[in-house]
Protein backbone atom coordinates (compact mmCIF):
# COMPACT_ATOMS: atom_id res chain seq x y z
CA UNK A 1 0.00 0.00 0.00
CA UNK A 2 1.79 3.46 -0.87
CA UNK A 3 -0.32 6.62 0.25
CA UNK A 4 1.45 10.35 -0.90
CA UNK A 5 0.46 13.68 -1.29
CA UNK A 6 1.21 16.31 -3.83
CA UNK A 7 -0.14 20.31 -3.94
CA UNK A 8 -1.24 22.28 -6.71
CA UNK A 9 -1.81 25.28 -7.46
CA UNK A 10 -4.60 26.43 -6.60
CA UNK A 11 -5.23 28.85 -9.28
CA UNK A 12 -5.03 25.50 -11.53
CA UNK A 13 -7.13 23.47 -10.20
CA UNK A 14 -9.83 23.61 -12.60
CA UNK A 15 -7.19 22.89 -15.99
CA UNK A 16 -5.70 19.88 -13.74
CA UNK A 17 -9.69 18.30 -13.13
CA UNK A 18 -10.13 19.06 -17.23
CA UNK A 19 -6.74 17.36 -18.28
CA UNK A 20 -7.89 14.28 -16.21
CA UNK A 21 -11.24 13.45 -16.98
CA UNK A 22 -10.61 10.89 -19.50
CA UNK A 23 -7.75 8.66 -18.39
CA UNK A 24 -6.12 7.27 -21.74
CA UNK A 25 -6.60 3.76 -21.91
CA UNK A 26 -2.81 3.45 -22.17
CA UNK A 27 -2.00 4.98 -19.18
CA UNK A 28 -4.57 2.69 -17.15
CA UNK A 29 -3.52 0.10 -19.09
CA UNK A 30 0.44 0.68 -17.98
CA UNK A 31 -0.62 1.44 -14.55
CA UNK A 32 -2.40 -2.12 -14.42
CA UNK A 33 1.03 -4.47 -15.93
CA UNK A 34 3.02 -2.17 -12.63
CA UNK A 35 0.88 -3.84 -10.31
CA UNK A 36 -1.30 -0.64 -9.43
CA UNK A 37 -4.97 -1.72 -8.02
CA UNK A 38 -7.46 0.75 -6.22
CA UNK A 39 -5.90 3.85 -6.77
CA UNK A 40 -7.63 6.98 -5.42
CA UNK A 41 -7.20 10.88 -5.42
CA UNK A 42 -8.27 13.11 -3.45
CA UNK A 43 -8.27 16.71 -3.96
CA UNK A 44 -8.84 19.64 -2.16
CA UNK A 45 -10.00 23.26 -3.41
CA UNK A 46 -7.10 24.36 -1.24
CA UNK A 47 -4.61 22.41 -3.52
CA UNK A 48 -3.81 19.48 -1.57
CA UNK A 49 -4.05 16.08 -3.03
CA UNK A 50 -3.69 12.90 -1.10
CA UNK A 51 -3.41 9.55 -3.16
CA UNK A 52 -3.45 5.85 -2.12
CA UNK A 53 -2.63 3.18 -4.71
CA UNK A 54 -1.81 -0.33 -3.51
CA UNK A 55 0.26 -3.19 -5.99
CA UNK A 56 2.19 -6.12 -6.00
Amino acid sequence: RVCFEMRFDPDRLDEYAKRHEAVWPEMQDALTRCGWRNYSLFLRRDGRAVGYFEAD
